[in-house]
């Protein structure tokens, strides 16, 4: 791997590579300013109009936001499919399963594992992995959610529109805001010459079912993320719940892009979490309206969209301190005040990293390709 695409050890190099990572690049200023612009839409509505997990909503933004309005396009309608199959889906199975740990846990396992293992043979991965984690996630939460099944129904229900409106914002905002000419995708290869045989479409990937490296992994990220239930659920600390999201989040193909994808999450979620511990601190208590409120929630997600819109090597750092970020600050309709919900969530990722880490170590290992 060449010194352009690793993070050095020393001082200098390391600063060096810092700048060079976050210098402006073609588009990157762009898609910055429609992330800020949805953003602050989103804000606005969810606080004026009460709409709840106001910062899965603000996450779903820079979480969907690509270079060009076409790949945005695109990520958004998979989600959006992705979410609607899930809980849709949800709904179904509840009614049997709710009020049965023994039955309901089974599927949680099941379900994660046919997600994880879908999204690496099937040709629509993000699709699979997106309704098999949410329909997991989803019935997790059952259990901390009260018995009253109107009330259960309703929350999922709520969880489908903080999801749908904020992707559908941030497209319309894209397709408002730029020329006709920034949107579309990367330049199409040429068409194959009429001497070649046209390919058969397949749902899966070629090969997808002679390689067992794909069940593996599978498993693996299952094991992992049913421990962390197991774990928070027992000790009855439902706040330490992004063990389980990190481990679905920071798996990769290999554990040495594992890892690298997890240093970049705890970095990323120190930093959000950091700014939001100040935020609470010495910020909020001289907050008066919305209008503050949302002149910080600019500044800060105008960085961390500038850190997710640059290469890969950094991206993600970006993504999670936007994470980390909001969901310190909208904790709920007013002005934050929990310290705790920080403490849980850097415990919650802690935990799934050391869980990931040990069981992409020790059980059938795949090395990355240099």
């Amino acid at each position: 791997m060449s010194s352009s695409h690793s993070i050095p050890a020393s001082p200098a190099p390391w600063l060096a590579w810092l700048e060079r990572e976050l210098s402006p690049t073609p588009g990157r200023g762009a898609a910055t300013f429609r992330v800020v612009v949805a953003t602050t839409l989103v804000i606005l509505i969810s606080m004026t109009m009460e709409v709840p997990f106001a910062s899965v909503s603000a996450f779903l933004v820079l979480f969907i936001s690509k270079r060009n309005l076409a790949s945005t396009l695109v990520a958004g309608t998979v989600l959006i499919a992705g979410v609607t199959l899930a809980i849709g889906a949800t709904l179904l199975l509840l009614p049997y399963i709710v009020d049965q740990p023994e039955l309901r846990v089974p599927a949680m396992a099941l379900l994660l594992l046919s997600g994880m293992y879908l999204s690496r043979v099937f040709v629509i991965g993000p699709l699979a992995f997106t309704t098999g984690f949410i329909m997991a996630l989803a019935l997790g939460e059952v259990s901390t959610l009260p018995g009253n099944g109107d009330l259960i129904v309703r929350g999922f229900l709520w969880i489908w529109v903080a999801a749908i409106y904020a992707i559908v914002i941030t497209v319309l905002v894209g397709r408002l805001i730029l020329p006709k000419t920034q949107w579309r995708a990367e330049p199409a290869a040429p068409p194959p010459s009429a001497s070649k045989p046209k390919a058969k479409f397949s749902l899966f990937k070629p090969g997808a079912f002679a390689n067992p490296s794909h069940l593996r992994f599978a498993i693996k990220v299952t094991l992992a993320a049913m421990f962390c239930y197991l774990i928070y659920t027992a000790a009855d600390w439902p706040g330490i719940q992004t063990a389980f999201i990190t481990c679905c989040f920071c798996a990769m193909e290999s554990t040495g892009a594992t890892l690298r994808k997890m240093y970049l999450r705890i970095t990323g979620c120190l930093i959000g979490g950091a700014l939001g511990v100040i935020t609470l601190i010495y910020l909020v208590p001289h907050m008066e309206g919305i209008v503050s409120l949302l002149l910080l929630s600019t500044v800060v997600t105008g960085v961390a969209a500038w850190i997710a819109l640059g290469s890969e090597r950094i991206s993600y750092a970006g993504v999670q301190m936007n994470f980390a970020f909001y969901v310190c600050l909208l904790q709920d309709y007013g002005p934050p005040t929990d310290l705790n919900v920080i403490r849980d969530r850097v415990v919650g990722i802690l935990l799934g990293i050391v869980t990931i880490s040990f069981v992409f170590r020790y059980l059938w290992p795949e090395r990355a390709d240099h």
